[in-house]
């Protein structure tokens, strides 16, 4: 069984990886459209490359099972849509960013 997901069938973490990355995808591309650029690159580099490294670092070197390293990827995944929504909604707070009215 899977460590996160509790199944044993990988179809349900690719599921989730496309559907992650596809709302990461647009809520980066509606950050960067208007005209903020550097906050979603750093906010991207550190949920993907930092936590993973702080996450492998905090493993027990001997005893690693891989089911934990494997668990990275959906984890990472998840903090970085979480983060790009807060600061998205923080963002239309302030009103740096409009919601169309169609």
């Amino acid at each position: 069984t899977d460590v996160l997901w509790g199944t044993g069938d990988w179809k349900v973490i690719d599921q989730g990886k496309f559907s992650a990355s596809g709302l990461t995808d647009v809520l980066i591309g509606s950050i960067r459209g208007h005209g903020i650029s550097l906050p979603p690159v750093i906010i991207n580099l550190i949920c993907t490359c930092a936590f993973r490294i702080a996450w492998l670092s905090l493993l027990p070197v001997p005893d690693i099972n891989v089911r934990y390293v494997y668990a990275t990827w959906p984890l990472s995944w998840i903090l970085l849509l979480v983060v790009l929504i807060c600061y998205w909604l923080h963002l239309r707070r302030k009103g740096r960013i409009g919601v169309a009215n169609l």
